[in-house]
């Protein structure tokens, strides 16, 4: 079953992209996104160990690499493409 998309994600995870400067974790995007976003309980039920939104945060950070927005310097660890 695919999850629906987080409505804001998108926006909320730019925002972060645009307040912070150097390499920055996984863990730093979800601090900012729960504390930013409203997030409904469907979203926090756990699934594989995690709550649904983790994987959209993994998910929508992979498509900001695959369109060079970031770049993943290592496991879990991205910063700002300077293009």
């Amino acid at each position: 079953m695919r999850r629906k998309p987080i409505k804001g994600m998108a926006k909320a995870i730019r925002d972060f992209l645009n307040k912070h400067n150097g390499i920055f974790s996984v863990q730093e995007v979800r601090e900012y996104i729960k504390r930013n976003l409203i997030l409904t309980s469907e979203q926090n039920d756990i699934t594989y160990g995690q709550p649904n939104w983790h994987h959209s945060v993994r998910k929508q950070l992979s498509n900001f690499v695959k369109y060079d927005e970031i770049i993943r310097v290592e496991h879990g660890k991205y910063v700002k493409n300077k293009n």
